[in-house]
Protein backbone atom coordinates (compact mmCIF):
# COMPACT_ATOMS: atom_id res chain seq x y z
CA UNK A 1 0.00 0.00 0.00
CA UNK A 2 2.68 2.15 0.78
CA UNK A 3 5.04 1.61 -2.43
CA UNK A 4 1.68 2.20 -4.50
CA UNK A 5 0.44 5.62 -3.11
CA UNK A 6 4.22 6.60 -3.19
CA UNK A 7 4.62 5.49 -7.02
CA UNK A 8 0.85 7.38 -6.93
CA UNK A 9 2.16 10.88 -6.03
CA UNK A 10 5.57 10.72 -7.90
CA UNK A 11 3.76 9.81 -10.90
CA UNK A 12 1.07 13.01 -10.32
CA UNK A 13 3.75 15.43 -9.51
CA UNK A 14 6.20 14.19 -12.15
CA UNK A 15 3.66 15.01 -14.76
CA UNK A 16 3.36 18.47 -13.64
CA UNK A 17 5.63 21.18 -13.53
CA UNK A 18 4.45 23.32 -10.90
CA UNK A 19 3.53 20.95 -8.46
CA UNK A 20 2.78 22.38 -4.68
CA UNK A 21 3.03 20.57 -1.71
CA UNK A 22 1.52 20.73 1.65
CA UNK A 23 1.12 19.28 4.76
CA UNK A 24 0.06 19.46 8.56
CA UNK A 25 -0.04 17.30 11.99
CA UNK A 26 -2.57 17.86 14.90
CA UNK A 27 -2.96 16.22 17.88
CA UNK A 28 -5.82 16.18 20.51
CA UNK A 29 -6.03 14.79 24.25
CA UNK A 30 -9.12 14.42 26.28
CA UNK A 31 -10.83 12.66 29.27
CA UNK A 32 -10.29 8.93 30.34
CA UNK A 33 -6.99 8.57 28.12
CA UNK A 34 -7.80 9.71 24.88
CA UNK A 35 -5.87 10.61 22.37
CA UNK A 36 -6.05 11.10 19.07
CA UNK A 37 -4.36 12.89 15.97
CA UNK A 38 -3.90 13.58 11.96
CA UNK A 39 -1.04 13.75 9.52
CA UNK A 40 -1.62 14.39 6.24
CA UNK A 41 -0.13 15.55 2.99
CA UNK A 42 -1.53 17.57 -0.38
CA UNK A 43 0.34 17.55 -3.24
CA UNK A 44 -1.25 19.44 -6.06
CA UNK A 45 -0.69 20.98 -9.74
CA UNK A 46 -2.58 23.35 -11.37
CA UNK A 47 -6.56 22.77 -10.18
CA UNK A 48 -5.69 19.04 -9.21
CA UNK A 49 -4.55 17.45 -6.15
CA UNK A 50 -4.28 14.53 -4.05
CA UNK A 51 -4.23 13.86 -0.20
CA UNK A 52 -2.97 10.79 2.20
CA UNK A 53 -3.44 11.08 5.05
CA UNK A 54 -3.55 8.97 8.59
CA UNK A 55 -5.73 9.86 11.60
CA UNK A 56 -5.78 7.52 14.40
CA UNK A 57 -7.25 7.39 18.14
CA UNK A 58 -7.20 5.78 20.88
CA UNK A 59 -8.51 5.78 24.98
CA UNK A 60 -8.30 3.96 28.21
CA UNK A 61 -11.90 2.31 27.23
CA UNK A 62 -10.95 1.48 23.91
CA UNK A 63 -9.54 -2.03 22.93
CA UNK A 64 -6.74 -0.73 20.88
CA UNK A 65 -6.02 2.09 18.53
CA UNK A 66 -7.38 2.81 15.69
CA UNK A 67 -5.94 3.66 12.37
CA UNK A 68 -7.49 5.53 9.28
CA UNK A 69 -5.73 5.37 6.12
CA UNK A 70 -7.06 7.29 3.40
CA UNK A 71 -6.59 8.84 -0.12
CA UNK A 72 -8.56 11.95 -1.19
CA UNK A 73 -8.59 13.09 -4.90
CA UNK A 74 -9.71 16.61 -5.87
CA UNK A 75 -10.30 19.30 -8.37
CA UNK A 76 -11.03 23.03 -8.05
CA UNK A 77 -12.11 25.79 -9.73
CA UNK A 78 -12.74 29.21 -8.97
CA UNK A 79 -16.56 28.54 -8.98
CA UNK A 80 -16.69 24.77 -8.10
CA UNK A 81 -14.27 21.94 -6.08
CA UNK A 82 -15.36 18.17 -6.33
CA UNK A 83 -13.33 15.67 -4.21
CA UNK A 84 -13.40 11.62 -3.86
CA UNK A 85 -12.24 9.51 -1.58
CA UNK A 86 -11.41 6.38 0.33
CA UNK A 87 -10.36 4.88 3.29
CA UNK A 88 -10.14 1.87 5.80
CA UNK A 89 -9.43 1.09 9.55
CA UNK A 90 -7.19 -2.09 9.36
CA UNK A 91 -8.61 -4.55 11.71
CA UNK A 92 -8.38 -4.15 15.78
CA UNK A 93 -9.73 -6.35 17.97
CA UNK A 94 -11.97 -8.01 16.16
CA UNK A 95 -13.34 -4.25 14.53
CA UNK A 96 -12.68 -2.92 10.67
CA UNK A 97 -14.17 -0.90 8.70
CA UNK A 98 -13.52 0.60 4.97
CA UNK A 99 -15.67 3.77 3.06
CA UNK A 100 -15.64 6.10 0.03
CA UNK A 101 -16.86 9.59 -0.30
CA UNK A 102 -17.57 12.38 -2.60
CA UNK A 103 -18.75 15.76 -2.40
CA UNK A 104 -19.19 18.74 -4.25
CA UNK A 105 -18.53 22.53 -3.50
CA UNK A 106 -20.71 25.50 -5.22
CA UNK A 107 -19.36 29.60 -4.57
CA UNK A 108 -22.15 31.53 -5.50
CA UNK A 109 -20.46 34.47 -5.65
CA UNK A 110 -18.91 35.43 -8.75
CA UNK A 111 -15.59 36.39 -7.17
CA UNK A 112 -14.71 33.21 -5.67
CA UNK A 113 -11.11 31.48 -5.18
CA UNK A 114 -9.61 28.28 -5.08
CA UNK A 115 -8.07 28.99 -1.64
CA UNK A 116 -10.12 26.97 0.36
CA UNK A 117 -14.17 26.74 0.92
CA UNK A 118 -16.00 27.79 3.65
CA UNK A 119 -17.77 24.82 4.57
CA UNK A 120 -17.68 21.02 3.70
CA UNK A 121 -15.00 18.51 3.35
CA UNK A 122 -12.67 20.98 1.62
CA UNK A 123 -12.78 23.44 3.91
CA UNK A 124 -9.66 22.67 5.88
CA UNK A 125 -7.60 23.59 2.77
CA UNK A 126 -6.17 26.73 3.57
CA UNK A 127 -7.87 29.98 3.89
CA UNK A 128 -11.04 30.75 1.98
CA UNK A 129 -10.28 33.93 -0.35
CA UNK A 130 -12.28 36.01 -2.82
CA UNK A 131 -12.78 39.68 -3.92
CA UNK A 132 -15.26 41.70 -2.22
CA UNK A 133 -17.19 42.01 1.07
CA UNK A 134 -19.20 38.48 1.37
CA UNK A 135 -18.79 34.99 -0.41
CA UNK A 136 -21.06 32.13 -0.04
CA UNK A 137 -20.10 28.61 -0.74
CA UNK A 138 -22.89 25.87 -0.22
CA UNK A 139 -22.69 21.93 -1.43
CA UNK A 140 -22.95 18.26 -0.27
CA UNK A 141 -21.58 15.23 0.44
CA UNK A 142 -22.10 11.50 0.36
CA UNK A 143 -20.00 8.75 2.26
CA UNK A 144 -21.00 5.16 2.51
CA UNK A 145 -18.95 3.25 5.43
CA UNK A 146 -18.47 -0.75 5.34
CA UNK A 147 -18.43 -1.79 9.13
CA UNK A 148 -17.25 -5.18 10.22
CA UNK A 149 -17.54 -6.81 13.87
CA UNK A 150 -15.28 -9.98 14.34
CA UNK A 151 -16.44 -11.17 10.97
CA UNK A 152 -20.14 -12.21 11.72
CA UNK A 153 -21.35 -8.93 11.67
CA UNK A 154 -21.51 -6.18 9.69
CA UNK A 155 -23.65 -2.70 9.41
CA UNK A 156 -23.23 -0.44 6.21
CA UNK A 157 -24.01 3.09 7.17
CA UNK A 158 -24.43 6.14 4.68
CA UNK A 159 -23.88 9.14 5.64
CA UNK A 160 -25.59 12.49 3.46
CA UNK A 161 -24.80 16.00 3.97
CA UNK A 162 -25.84 19.27 2.72
CA UNK A 163 -23.22 22.19 4.20
CA UNK A 164 -22.92 26.33 3.77
CA UNK A 165 -20.49 28.58 4.61
CA UNK A 166 -20.30 32.77 4.88
CA UNK A 167 -17.93 34.82 4.61
CA UNK A 168 -18.96 38.61 5.62
CA UNK A 169 -15.97 40.72 6.14
CA UNK A 170 -13.78 39.05 8.65
CA UNK A 171 -16.54 37.11 9.82
CA UNK A 172 -17.05 33.76 9.00
CA UNK A 173 -20.03 31.16 9.68
CA UNK A 174 -20.99 28.00 8.00
CA UNK A 175 -23.38 24.97 8.59
CA UNK A 176 -23.32 21.16 8.09
CA UNK A 177 -26.34 18.91 8.38
CA UNK A 178 -25.69 15.10 7.67
CA UNK A 179 -28.63 12.25 7.88
CA UNK A 180 -27.30 8.87 8.38
CA UNK A 181 -28.64 5.60 7.83
CA UNK A 182 -27.85 1.85 8.28
CA UNK A 183 -29.01 -1.05 6.89
CA UNK A 184 -29.83 -3.28 10.28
Amino acid sequence: MKKILFLMISLFVSSNAFAYFDGGMSMTTGEDGYSGGKVFLIVGSDNMWLKPALDYYKSDKSSGTYKIYSLRAGYDKDLYSIASGLGLTPEVNGYKNTYIESDITFTLTSNGSRKGRLAGPQSSHGASGGKGLARIDIGGSAKYIMHKYNALRSINQTDLSAFAGLKFFMTRLSINYTASSYDK
